[in-house]
């Protein structure tokens, strides 16, 4: 599991804050999860794809990309959670996610296929980086409130 269930100055909180931060993860992490989980840009993406004149096959490919890029860094971003933290590792997750959905929107011309690859990357970033840190914060969030 990663270190540090509330930010790194939980030397310096006192008691009760930190019980405030603790309790407050046990609906912000649900929160952001179920957010994530409802994949709106998603459920478009192969008629996007395919509208930048990508063909079905290729949209196949560049999912591809993304699962096997999730599948390589699942590991090492959890050890990069128990190493750097959970914070740092949520950060990167929601920078990441955010970089491939910004870009998505100016994927046009003669490298699109390339940019939506590079993209896909990033997705697969977000997506191994957000994975398990979340279930570990609400995991001993409860396990420190006694829950």
């Amino acid at each position: 599991m990663c270190s540090s269930i509330v930010s790194g100055h939980s030397k310096s909180m006192s008691p009760e804050y930190r019980q405030t931060r603790l309790r407050r993860n046990l609906w912000l992490v649900p929160a952001v999860r179920a957010l994530r989980m409802m994949l709106f840009g998603i459920t478009v993406n192969v008629t996007y794809f395919q509208s930048l004149g990508v063909t079905i096959w290729g949209v196949f490919m560049l999912k591809s990309v993304h699962s096997i890029g999730t599948l390589i860094l699942e590991v090492p971003s959890g050890v990069f959670c128990d190493t750097y933290g959970r914070k740092r590792t949520l950060l990167i997750s929601q920078v990441a996610s955010g970089i491939y959905w910004l870009f998505m929107g100016l994927a046009h011309g003669e490298h699109t296929v390339t940019l939506l690859a590079v993209l896909q990357g990033f997705l697969a970033i977000g997506d191994s980086f957000f994975s398990g840190t979340d279930k570990a914060i609400l995991y001993e969030s409860m396990d420190e409130l006694g829950l």
